[in-house]
């Protein structure tokens, strides 16, 4: 009985972490994942039940962003030449 209880705490515990590990790396994945110039939409939906209990579904605009580039890099060679003073550049 003993070990049937150890095994179920053990086994919610590693479903609890494993969870949480989930949620950690799936918001970094996205915001990786998503290019500059990309449009992501979202509406928003409500439902209330009126004082009749009748039941109602609003749904908002659709807004719609436009992922922006916020930085960018470019690697090239080092151009830098070293000479003394009594060297011509070239």
């Amino acid at each position: 009985m003993k070990n049937e209880k150890n095994f179920k705490e053990t086994h919610n515990l590693t479903i609890i972490l494993i969870a949480s590990l989930c949620v950690l790396f799936s918001s970094q994945a996205l915001a990786i994942g998503t290019k500059a110039g990309r449009l992501i939409q979202n509406q928003g939906t409500i439902t209330y039940e009126d004082i009749n209990n009748n039941s109602h579904t609003v749904l908002s605009s659709v807004a719609t962003f436009t992922v922006k580039q916020v930085y960018s890099a470019q690697m090239s060679s080092d151009r830098e030449k070293i000479s003394s003073a009594s060297q011509a550049r070239g």
